[in-house]
């Protein structure tokens, strides 16, 4: 079961990072081919940033305004 903190790459090593997003997404997809998932994983992680649930809300509610 992948953690929290190394989804969100605050105690993990990258490669670990990459692998426990991988995994997520083959317990979700299993009938896809590992290796293209953990692909996916390594471009989303290089793409984007992962953040808790919930958070994004609290920025908007935040700085919302200031964004207009």
């Amino acid at each position: 079961m992948p953690t929290q903190c190394c989804l969100l790459g605050v105690c993990c090593p990258p490669e670990q990072r990459v692998k426990e997003l991988g995994d997520l997404f083959a317990r979700s997809a299993p009938e896809v081919d590992p290796q293209i998932l953990l692909r996916v994983a390594e471009r989303m992680l290089e793409d984007y940033d992962l953040a808790p649930k919930g958070f994004s809300d609290f920025i908007l509610e935040k700085y919302g305004p200031s964004f207009k």
